[in-house]
């Protein structure tokens, strides 16, 4: 939570809102991998929630999770919610859904970080629906988020790349495993995608 003072009180400026541990994935690197997936916030609370934080002077929020925030059955109208109470909205996912959610509430997102690893494979099928998610809705900042693993799926970044580049995304952040990160060499990674001139 980034924080201010105001007349020596904590201002929450941004917040992080995790809505869901539900998720559609089981990705061997995932930190969240022992919660208890049938755990959210129920709606009613989530409304309070947000209301009181633009009270207190909450400009923007990351709706993120220990699970995937898309699974949140109430996901439009939280969305909604934020947008009403003029706190602006940035959403981590792993994209496998944003093929389902309205025109409308993707619209009043400012910033997706989609996230992406080496096991998964950029299909597709995926790359078509993700396609007409980001060009439907041009004033989102896209980016990627991709999880490098002690063998990196070269070809698997190399489409990523590609699909950032050609659908204006800002950037691709890349890390190591956080379960594995002496065995990710970042570096030679970096001098194999240069030397395909990526």
């Amino acid at each position: 939570m980034q924080q201010a003072h105001h007349n020596k009180k904590l201002i929450p400026l941004h917040i992080q809102f995790l809505p869901t541990n539900r998720c559609n994935m089981n990705c061997s690197f995932c930190s969240c991998s022992e919660r208890d997936a049938t755990l959210e916030i129920d709606f009613d609370l989530a409304r309070m929630i947000i209301e009181k934080c633009r009270e207190y002077g909450t400009k923007a929020v990351t709706i993120t999770g220990d699970g995937e925030p898309l699974m949140y059955p109430h996901f439009a109208d939280l969305v909604d919610c934020f947008h009403t109470n003029l706190i602006k909205i940035g959403l981590v996912s792993n994209g496998l859904l944003l093929h389902k959610v309205s025109k409308e509430t993707l619209d009043r997102i400012t910033w997706c970080r989609i996230s992406n690893d080496d096991q998964r494979t950029f299909s597709s099928v995926y790359r078509e629906q993700l396609t007409g998610v980001v060009t439907g809705s041009p004033g989102v900042d896209w980016a990627f988020s991709h999880v490098v693993s002690s063998k990196p799926n070269v070809d698997e970044i190399a489409s990523i790349v590609e699909f950032a580049n050609e659908h204006s995304f800002t950037h691709i952040r890349v890390v190591a495993d956080l379960f594995q990160p002496e065995e990710v060499d970042l570096e030679q990674l970096k001098e194999t995608m240069r030397s395909r001139g990526q």
